[in-house]
């Protein structure tokens, strides 16, 4: 499966974030793969990156983070339907749908 992030994924392995892919996948991995993901994150090393993508994607994560994209931007669009009309307004609806654009 191939997914457009429009970033580095492994820039946040290094950068020692804990990002929703990781955390989910975290949460539904085995112990081992659990350990990997967790040290990797401590020590912002990217070095195990081709394995721990490999465990993100058999856990299904990636597909659940977009979904919960896609769900935020649409939550927060219909936050905006009781603003009145205008080029600010659009313009938000907008971002909201860009903010997913980029995933596939």
């Amino acid at each position: 499966m191939s997914v457009r992030i429009g970033k580095n994924v492994g820039d946040d392995l290094s950068e020692g974030k804990m990002t929703l892919p990781l955390i989910y996948a975290r949460d539904h991995l085995t112990p081992l793969e659990r350990q990997m993901i967790c040290q990797a994150i401590e020590s912002k090393s990217a070095e195990k990156f081709s394995d721990i993508l490999s465990a993100v994607k058999s856990s299904g994560s990636l597909d659940y983070s977009i979904g919960q994209a896609k769900l935020q931007a649409e939550l927060a669009k219909k936050a905006l339907a009781g603003l009145p009309d205008s080029q600010f307004k659009t313009v938000m609806a907008d971002l909201a749908d860009f903010s997913v654009s980029r995933l596939s």
